[in-house]
């Protein structure tokens, strides 16, 4: 197996396509060819001198389907449809995981969001906590001298 070069393909991996005489000869097949399309396609199935020759719409016909078979489009779209019915749940299958990828990236950002907000919610409680803390201590502190003082008063009395 050769490669092409800087391409690292095999040459039976390429197709050979011609677009222009694909389009061309699916114009005059399909009814749809303007007369530069006409004129464009009998130039490219009988040659240049192609207006001198006895050419009738039969013979225009059965050029441009000679003429779409070496364009390689045709060989080229039934090489695509074969792989991907071949491939089909491969390729099914890629677009699941792909899908729950897309999904997952979602979930991991609400994930993440909440997280957030849940730990900016908890260091405000916290910070509520502590201030309530605090001034339960302080409070604790004036009963807890005011008792001490009654104490006084107390043993002072008896």
């Amino acid at each position: 197996n050769t490669h092409i070069p800087k391409i690292c393909m095999t040459p039976d991996r390429v197709l050979p396509v011609s677009a222009e005489r694909a389009l061309l000869s699916r114009q005059i097949l399909n009814g749809k060819a303007s007369q530069s399309d006409y004129e464009d396609c009998c130039e490219m199935i009988f040659g240049a001198d192609w207006e001198g020759l006895d050419i009738d719409d039969e013979k225009i016909r059965v050029g441009a389907e000679k003429l779409l078979h070496k364009s390689g489009v045709a060989q080229m779209e039934q090489t695509i449809i074969s792989f991907l019915f071949e491939h089909s749940a491969a390729i099914f299958t890629s677009s699941l995981v792909a899908d729950c990828l897309r999904q997952l990236y979602v979930l991991n950002n609400y994930l993440h969001t909440a997280k957030a907000a849940i730990e900016q919610k908890a260091a405000v409680e916290r910070a509520s906590h502590e201030t309530l803390l605090e001034r339960l201590k302080t409070e604790l502190e004036d009963i807890k001298q005011q008792a001490d003082g009654a104490l006084e008063v107390f043993d002072v009395t008896t």
